[in-house]
């Protein structure tokens, strides 16, 4: 057994959350720390399922379990876009109902959860550079 299945996840999590983090960091400075978090370029979930996924595709690409790694990349990619971006507009509106209220909670719901396309994109990128060069290696 390849020790790519190990090493890619790993791999594509590092990769993707230090580009993730390289690019805040360009853009608002220090304050990238505080954009750490869900959502952002790359998506570090799509890069860490995607290079788990192509690690199997690429190893053999006619098995069962090829099958079963393209539907959980589907599952989390479509969670990525769509279910999590739904979580990030309820924040928003209790964030939105809690200031208006009498005696109100001061702490503020995470707005943004959710990837756009390219978002997810950049992490399925990440997964697929990050596969091949653990398949190649081990």
């Amino acid at each position: 057994m390849s020790c790519a299945f190990a090493i890619a996840p790993v791999a594509a999590y590092l990769v993707a959350g230090g580009l993730k983090f390289l690019l805040n960091f360009l853009a608002v400075g220090r304050g990238a720390i505080g954009r750490i978090g869900l959502g952002g370029f790359p998506s570090t979930h799509t890069a860490i399922v995607t290079s788990g996924g192509f690690s199997v595709l690429l190893s053999d690409w006619k098995s069962p379990t090829a099958a079963l790694a393209v539907a959980i990349c589907l599952v989390v990619i479509i969670d990525a876009m769509d279910l999590r971006n739904r979580i990030g507009r309820i924040a928003r509106t209790v964030n939105q109902l809690s200031m208006h209220a009498e005696g109100g909670d001061s702490v503020q719901l995470r707005e943004r959860n959710g990837h756009t396309p390219l978002e997810v994109l950049g992490g399925a990128v990440v997964g697929f550079l990050v596969a091949i060069t653990a398949v190649h290696v081990s």
